[in-house]
């Protein structure tokens, strides 16, 4: 009997001795850390774009109730804009921001988005069929894989158009003139008559302001955030297809992940990633004052808004063609199936275009 009650009482002494060094291992160790990525961007944290990359960054961490974690380096903090999906290969960065028109000659087929003929659908549209074109056209996923990248999500880019010195009233008004463009645009400047010329961002305002160019041709948001209607008054609406701005994820890494959390970024990803990002970013003030042409920022700077004569739309659409031709005539020679592709996107974009939401209608 006495020899029992040593028993009981030893096991419940081991229980207490267990208890406590349980205790003071939570208590030392503390909360489990949540897990960090790093955000790579070359868009600076007050751009509009940015309240878009901002909102999807901070949804992830709340449906993870902080588990994950985002460390945001704007303005190419981490490594510039081109560099990005070598960073993400590399694991220097494990999330990040790939204007696709810096990657030509590495992820070519992505050029797609820049051909014309698409430039007539909403953003948001143009976005959701770009996103839906992965999972049609495996060689597209198999670009970004070839850096260790899975795409989760894309801001569309708004669409091109001209800002000159000198109005442009018609297209023959564009003869001669120095146009700074950049990928496929380049083409297409050049159809018009004009003579395309590369310049950095850095050295766009200077260029323009004192006329080493005459005008420059790209989304009005990118006019807006240089402030390029200091030196130029004029827009002329072309509305050409623009490069896709595609947000990826390290494979590896997404891999790793707890699957809670890897759920929640492909719970949040695609359609609702997408709409959310673009409302985030029409919302941003800038964004909206931009876009507002009656009464927003250009007009507000004095720059007029023209839109080409209607004798001038078939003359646009006959260059957009050759042009067009030209990049399926490129990607062909490389193996692609280059116009099934861009006929492809075509009809998404169309698809997409008829869902596009009365907020997006005309972005």
């Amino acid at each position: 009997m006495d020899r029992s009650k040593s028993t009981v009482r030893f096991i419940v002494f081991l229980s207490i001795v267990l208890c406590t060094l349980i205790s003071l291992t939570i208590v030392r160790s503390g909360p489990v850390a949540a897990k960090e990525l790093r955000f790579a961007t070359t868009a600076a944290g007050t751009d509009c774009g940015s309240v878009g990359y901002e909102w999807w960054l901070s949804e992830i961490e709340r449906r993870t109730k902080g588990a994950l974690k985002f460390e945001r380096f704007w303005a190419g903090s981490l490594m510039p804009g081109p560099k990005i999906i070598d960073g993400i290969d590399s694991g220097v960065a494990d999330v990040g921001q790939l204007i696709m028109a810096y990657y030509a000659g590495k992820l070519p087929l992505h050029t797609v988005a820049n051909t014309p003929g698409t430039g007539g659908y909403s953003t948001w549209a143009r976005a959701q069929a770009f996103m839906d074109l992965y999972d049609r056209v495996p060689a597209l996923r198999a670009e970004l894989e070839e850096y260790d990248a899975v795409p989760i999500a894309i801001r569309g880019s708004t669409g091109l158009n001209l800002i000159t010195k000198e109005p442009v009233r018609k297209l023959a008004d564009m003869k001669g003139m120095k146009i700074r463009c950049t990928g496929y645009a380049q083409k297409t400047i050049a159809e018009l008559g004009a003579v395309p010329v590369y310049l950095s961002w850095g050295e766009i305002y200077t260029a323009l302001d004192r006329g080493t160019v005459e005008g420059t041709f790209m989304d009005l948001t990118a006019i807006a955030s240089l402030k390029l209607y200091e030196s130029a008054k004029n827009i002329t609406m072309l509305r050409q297809a623009d490069t896709m701005i595609v947000l990826v994820i390290k494979k590896e890494v997404l891999k790793d992940l707890p699957e809670s959390a890897s759920k929640v970024i492909l719970d949040l990803a695609e359609e609702e990633a997408i709409t959310g990002i673009m409302r985030a970013y029409y919302n941003c003030p800038k964004a909206a004052a931009t876009f507002d042409l009656k009464n927003g920022l250009f007009p507000k700077e004095g720059v007029e808004i023209i839109n080409l004569p209607s004798e001038d739309r078939p003359v646009l659409k006959t260059v957009e063609e050759k042009v067009r031709n030209m990049w399926i005539a490129e990607m062909s020679k490389k193996g692609f199936e280059a116009e099934k592709i861009y006929n492809t996107f075509a009809e998404l974009c169309a698809q997409w275009d008829k869902k596009t939401p009365n907020e997006f209608k005309g972005k």
